[in-house]
């Protein structure tokens, strides 16, 4: 009999607590419950369901595989748009090319008409310095030719020197007046001719802007880009992944089944984070406030207490849910925050619980 007092004694207390709690819970503070956080998986696109890789009650973790959409049609159209891409790519770089070569050509051409132009200038050149040459030259032996010619006149005058000998000087500065009549007209004339080649002279030619040239090529790979993309796009969205860890709810579709887009496939609950919504009774509001402490116990009295603290208030007093009110059928007001609990860990959503402030 005495070795059972020490039991008798424990379930004692645990009945006195349980009833000290019970028994005051309808004037505790405020109520609160766990909210149920939900999320639709549902495709963007349209499309049959190929494989679910998931079941419900399994726990996923952000951007895990939950199910795939069938995208061969999708798969075709994106190897057809990247094919026509790398053919954009290859005309760009023909192109790109061609107009190489063809500027290639162009300053070939320009660089041979050049050469003769020079050429030209050469022989032009070289003419007018002949003549000029020529023309000082037989000047100055006119020059020399007329005193010598009057000094051997006046030795015939006086017999000492016979008239042939003046006749060959007398030819020979014929000859020389001649040519130099002659390169009088010559002269001017290749002087026009050497002014006339130099404003001949061929112009450079423009080099090609690449850039204006292959515009239209590099818009038309662009749109093919762009295309690429859009399809790239639609295939990840075949693709769906979960948003955030949580838990799977629900399952509302099956491999083979056609979805359309925002239909619903999947369910994923999250996680609470210990934190429960709470509705401050009318007496409490304007003692509570953010940081006041909390203990919180399951309504149920299953459970230890678990401390908290007042995370958020809202500003207005509003009605209170039904499930919280003290008598269902009549209608309560009061303020509604949120409590943040050390303890509560991941309680299952719409579980209520009596809160009292301290």
């Amino acid at each position: 009999m005495m070795r059972g007092w020490p039991f008798l004694a424990w379930c004692g207390a645990v009945a006195a607590a349980a009833w000290l709690w019970v028994g005051d819970s309808s004037q505790c503070h405020a109520r609160a419950c766990t909210r149920l956080q939900e999320l639709r998986i549902a495709p963007a696109i349209d499309g049959r369901i190929e494989t679910l890789r998931v079941a419900t009650g399994q726990q996923v973790a952000a951007g895990e595989l939950l199910a795939t959409l069938d995208a061969r049609n999708v798969e075709a159209r994106l190897q057809v748009a990247r094919a026509e891409l790398a053919r954009a790519s290859a005309r760009i770089e023909a192109e790109r090319e061609e107009l190489r070569l063809a500027d290639a050509d162009r300053g070939a051409q320009a660089a041979a008409r050049h050469s003769a132009w020079e050429g030209d200038g050469r022989r032009l050149r070289g003419m007018a310095e002949g003549l000029a040459t020529q023309q000082a030259t037989d000047q100055a032996e006119l020059a020399v030719l007329a005193p010598q010619l009057e000094c051997l006149s006046s030795l015939v005058e006086r017999k000492l020197a016979t008239a042939d000998r003046v006749e060959e000087w007398v030819q020979r500065r014929a000859v020389l007046e001649e040519r130099i009549a002659s390169r009088a007209g010559e002269i001017p004339r290749a002087h026009e001719e050497l002014v006339a080649w130099g404003a001949l002279e061929p112009e450079e030619p423009a080099g090609v802007d690449l850039t204006a040239s292959l515009l239209p090529y590099e818009l038309a790979r662009q749109s093919e880009a762009a295309r690429v993309g859009e399809l790239e796009v639609e295939r990840e969205q075949c693709r769906l992944l979960a948003p955030a860890a949580g838990i799977v709810h629900a399952i509302a579709a099956r491999p083979g089944e056609w979805r359309s887009a925002g239909e619903e496939i999947a369910r994923i609950g999250l996680p609470t984070g210990g934190r429960v919504e709470a509705w401050i009774s009318e007496s409490q509001v304007a003692a509570i406030a953010i940081g006041t402490g909390a203990m919180l116990q399951a309504r149920d009295v299953a459970g230890p207490l678990v401390a908290g603290r007042v995370e958020l208030l809202s500003p207005l007093v509003e009605e209170i849910p039904p499930r919280l009110r003290e008598q269902i059928d009549r209608i309560e007001w009061g303020r509604r925050g949120t409590i943040a609990t050390d303890g509560l860990g991941e309680a299952l959503a719409g579980s209520i619980f009596h809160v009292r402030f301290r």
